[in-house]
């Protein structure tokens, strides 16, 4: 059975999902015709471990029975509102949460608690009290905020660092920067723009 389905450039238009009960891995990147009908059909979300859309339209999605999952990048999606991401079950299973692009207002980030690697280049109302209520800050290895306004940010939390991207971020303090754990450490791995 299909554990895999990527598609990229495709027409998803008719595509049913109803035979592929085995799926642990979804990447749709600039899909067209791809419905909500068509995606709420996929059989077993349970299973999905990992979970990519990239530049698709995801109106009236429902993420709610993705369960399982270990990754997850919504990436450059710009209708993805709070009612849809606040719906994502077990946050505190996600390792690794790709939101490049997309418009965060409203969003809630208090249950992501295994976080590894966070990327929230380029996001839209994203704000510092989004930012500082994130959890267990010590868990995440890697923190790309490029392009990002940070002023509020506080980074004294993130002691286990080993990538930190601040390449073209606005509103970076010196007391700030100099509040980063480890600094020294990861020199060699901050970019700043």
């Amino acid at each position: 059975n299909l554990e895999k389905l990527h598609f990229i450039s495709s027409n998803m238009q008719g595509f049913d999902y109803s035979k592929y009960t085995e799926i642990r891995e979804i990447k749709l990147e600039r899909v067209i015709n791809l419905t909500a009908v068509i995606f709420n059909g996929i059989p077993n979300k349970e299973k999905v471990r990992k979970l990519e859309l990239v530049f698709c339209d995801v109106l009236d999605f429902d993420f709610s029975g993705f369960n399982a999952l270990s990754l997850l990048r919504l990436s450059n999606i710009t209708d993805l509102d709070e009612t849809q991401f606040n719906s994502i079950p077990n946050k505190q299973g996600i390792e690794v949460l790709n939101l490049n692009g997309a418009n965060t207002k409203g969003f809630d980030f208090s249950r992501f608690i295994r976080l590894k690697e966070l990327i929230l280049c380029d996001v839209e109302y994203f704000t510092a009290a989004q930012f500082n209520a994130i959890p267990n800050k010590s868990s995440i290895e890697l923190l790309d905020l490029t392009s990002m306004n940070v002023a509020g940010f506080d980074f004294s939390g993130f002691t286990s660092l080993k990538k930190l991207d601040l390449e073209d971020v606005e509103g970076l303090t010196k007391d700030q920067f100099e509040s980063i754990p480890n600094r020294n450490f990861i020199k060699k791995q901050i970019s700043i723009g």
